[in-house]
């Protein structure tokens, strides 16, 4: 039987929140984050920091839920700074033969700056037996709602003057108006977008 390696868990661009010198080792991370692309407690990982090039591998701990916390403990925090961004990956010991005939699937989940989930993906390698052939396929499970600014409409146009309104009409000195020469059966005239 041959064994490869593949990913099946991935954290994009979360951003370290405390570097722990004096603790025994380790990355603590925030509960959801790993139930969310499926990183158990104690699992190894890889740390690459984006922010300086260090790659490095410890265990997980986890965190306050929702608290959004990434710290690296011990030796490895002299590998980071508080704000420095890193990709945190998990990976599966996957028997070769099995992959090609079932496939394979990992959870990649992209952070924003407050280390939430901004979307998360699933990837897959999927097994194209016409072609004899892996394929690879990437695919957006959950994006989340950006707010955006809403703009305000501008006011209506003022009003065209409308011969036969009482009101208007009396503004201008008539005191009674004329007989309206249409009728509210006929369908409305024409929208001319000149007049405004």
């Amino acid at each position: 039987m041959t064994t490869i390696r593949l990913m099946h868990a991935k954290l994009h661009q979360v951003r370290i929140t405390r570097a722990n010198p004096e603790y025994m080792g380790s990355v603590t991370i925030d509960r959801r984050l790993m139930e969310q692309v499926g990183i158990f407690p104690l699992e190894e990982v890889q740390i690459y920091n984006s922010q300086n090039g260090h790659r490095f591998s410890t265990y997980v701990l986890p965190g306050e839920a929702e608290s959004g916390c990434i710290e690296i403990n011990g030796a490895a925090s002299h590998l980071c700074s508080v704000g420095d961004r890193v990709i945190i990956v998990a990976f599966a010991q996957r028997d070769r033969a099995e992959v090609i005939k079932t496939g394979h699937q990992a959870t990649v989940l992209i952070a924003n700056a407050q280390n939430q989930c901004e979307e998360l993906l699933v990837q897959q390698v999927i097994p194209n037996f016409e072609q004899e052939r892996l394929d690879f396929q990437s695919e957006s499970v959950l994006k989340a709602a950006i707010p955006t600014d809403i703009e305000t409409l501008p006011p209506p146009p003022p009003r065209p003057p409308i011969d036969n309104d009482p009101d208007e009409m009396l503004d201008r000195g008539i005191e009674s108006p004329p007989s309206p020469n249409f009728s509210f059966l006929d369908p409305p005239p024409p929208y001319d977008s000149t007049q405004f």
